[in-house]
């Protein structure tokens, strides 16, 4: 067979660092809590959040009338607010939209966070692991920013998902590389839609893949940027 096979129904693909332990925890107890965390300080380019919101939201729509979901959305992404979010939320998923940066030079990626005066407070897995593990629920952190999944070759656990990884964190998604806006929209619409239907997070990944290959509005290629 020629084809990919992450885009083959008969396999379902997931990786995670030599050393690592395999999580499997008890099936969290539904309604099943989503946190939106939206970052968007005023000195980076403008992203489209609110048509990714949207699309969440829409994809989201059946489960949450039917409140097997409930799902809380925060524009105000600083370290203390996302920290105090999922404090009294205990959110099962967080998800994160904006930019991610990976710093060659540090090597180690960063999340573009917000400041009190709104502009950009870059934080990686040190800055961001207090706050996230704060949720004793959370099952999945979704990192829908820019080379979010990116490592150091000497160091696997410099970048904001391993890091998440190694804190016994059971599964992260992020992206290797640098994705088109419009594509990162389509992927949470198809991600969350699959999640919200019952599917696995593996099963839900590769709906998500197969919405960014046959994306009209996308390259093509972009289903491989996920990981």
């Amino acid at each position: 067979d020629a084809g990919f096979l992450a885009l083959q129904g008969r396999f379902l693909l997931s990786r995670w660092p030599y050393g690592l332990a395999e999580l499997a925890p008890p099936p969290a107890t539904l309604p099943l809590r989503i946190l939106v965390v939206v970052s968007a300080p005023e000195d980076q380019r403008p992203l489209n959040t609110e048509k990714e919101i949207a699309a969440i939201q829409e994809a989201l729509d059946e489960a949450v009338r039917t409140e097997r979901v409930q799902a809380q959305y925060l524009d105000d992404a600083t370290l203390e607010a996302i920290g105090q979010a999922v404090r009294s939320f205990q959110p099962h998923v967080l998800h994160y939209t904006g930019h991610g940066k990976y710093d060659e030079a540090q090597g180690r990626s960063t999340l573009a966070l917000e400041n009190e005066e709104g502009q950009t407070r870059p934080a990686g897995i040190a800055e961001l692991k207090p706050h996230i593990l704060a949720g004793r629920e959370l099952r999945l952190v979704v990192l829908s920013g820019c080379q979010t999944a990116q490592t150091r070759a000497v160091d696997a656990f410099s970048g904001v998902a391993t890091g998440l990884l190694q804190a016994d964190l059971p599964a992260v998604l992020a992206m290797q590389f640098t994705i088109l806006d419009r594509a990162g929209i389509r992927l949470a619409q198809a991600f969350y839609a699959s999640l919200a239907g019952g599917d696995s997070v593996s099963q839900a990944v590769q709906a998500a893949r197969l919405a960014l290959r046959d994306f009209e509005e996308g390259p093509g290629y972009d289903w491989g940027v996920p990981a």
